[in-house]
């Protein structure tokens, strides 16, 4: 599918020529670095360097992360001047989502550290959704849902209790 998938943008390609040229010399020497595009950081390196985790949307304007030291504030950067262009990805529609990540992972050589967020406030997730999304994130060619995380109707989301450092 990859060869059928790289003859489909040469096709659109206006260098055609150029594209099949580069083609042919990696299918003979193969590429010296495997991994050129690499979406990085996940939810606790992201912390640590002042920005947001990945390519998902922030998950709350506001929220305290909690760990084994305390409770740290969260917010994105930069929320107070734009404060309106933050999207929550608590309240998005995860189809929507899906199809985001799906295009970018095309461009991506690894998988990209992305979790699901189901928000049971909102009245249409029920266990027949949750599952047509894992099931349209896998038809989209999503290499890799690391997590499938709820928020509770109390506003609680489940505890996380996985390795801090794999986390997103």
């Amino acid at each position: 599918s990859t060869i059928l998938y790289r003859d489909g943008l040469i096709k659109k390609s206006s260098s055609k020529e150029k594209w099949r040229g580069l083609a042919k010399k990696l299918e003979k020497h193969g590429i010296r670095n495997s991994q050129l595009l690499a979406i990085a950081p996940n939810t606790s390196s992201a912390l640590l360097q002042g920005c947001t985790p990945s390519v998902l949307p922030i998950f709350s304007k506001f929220y305290f992360d909690k760990n084994a030291k305390g409770a740290v504030p969260i917010c994105p950067p930069f929320v107070k001047e734009k404060f309106w262009y933050y999207k929550e990805y608590k309240n998005m529609d995860i189809k929507a989502v899906n199809s985001v990540i799906s295009e970018i992972q095309k461009w991506t050589d690894t998988g990209i550290s992305y979790e699901l967020i189901f928000n049971l406030n909102m009245s249409n997730i029920t266990a027949k959704y949750i599952y047509e999304c894992l099931i349209d994130a896998w038809e989209k060619n999503i290499k890799t849902i690391y997590y499938v995380r709820t928020i509770q109707k109390d506003g609680s989301s489940i505890d996380k209790n996985e390795c801090v450092s794999c986390a997103n």
